[in-house]
């Protein structure tokens, strides 16, 4: 059964939200404009999806049991001007935007077509 799509505004305020965590924890500070990026954001549509939920366990040494994991796999196009967001899709790319988007520990790449 696939999963629900993911919105590109959710994409965008997972970076965000994750630039925001980094700073906090490792000093400097993210000068955005949340507002009007989210904004902007919800113009860009999901032109296909192709996601689907995935789980797997792996076994935790720290809590000496079997863990499962559960996330999403697969494609997302987007159309729409995304060069505003592309530093920060490329940033996201780099430092993983966190659990509960996309499986791998918040793992993505991307590509322009």
């Amino acid at each position: 059964m696939p999963a629900v799509s993911i919105t590109f505004s959710l994409f965008v305020r997972s970076i965000l939200n994750r630039l925001k965590l980094l700073t906090s924890v490792y000093g400097g500070s993210c000068q955005i404009d949340r507002e009007s990026f989210e904004v902007g954001a919800a113009l860009i549509k999901t032109a296909n999806s192709e996601l689907s939920d995935a789980s797997f366990i792996t076994f935790s040494r720290t809590q000496l049991k079997k863990k499962t994991y559960h996330g999403r796999v697969g494609a997302i196009t987007y159309e729409g001007d995304l060069s505003p967001f592309l530093p920060y899709v490329d940033i996201g790319s780099v430092t993983h935007i966190g659990g509960n988007t996309v499986m791998g520990m918040g793992q993505y790449v991307w590509e322009r077509v």
